[in-house]
């Protein structure tokens, strides 16, 4: 099951024409952001992968910051912490 997972999100999504990576993740983490701490596991994949490709750690709390306001500031909060527990490892 996990292959088929990334096989489909990556292999086939990621790699459509029309947004460059650094959008894809931005778009990403928003999207997980929202959810809420039920996607702790996938955010920290994805800003990790994020990170990877030239997002820069303000560019993901403003992406993160911003789904305060469709999320709610408890999944805000919960997604800050995973990038902080990033640059604390990092």
């Amino acid at each position: 099951m996990a292959d088929t997972v990334i096989d489909m999100a990556y292999d086939r999504f990621y790699a459509r024409p029309g947004l460059d990576l650094k959008s894809r993740y931005i778009a990403t983490i928003a999207a997980l952001t929202a959810m809420g701490a039920q996607t702790a596991p996938q955010l920290r994949i994805n800003i990790e992968a994020g990170l990877k490709v030239g997002l820069t750690e303000t560019e993901i709390a403003e992406t993160i910051w911003q789904m305060a306001l469709y999320g709610g500031l408890p999944a805000a909060v919960n997604a800050l912490n995973t990038l902080r527990t990033l640059r604390s490892e990092g």
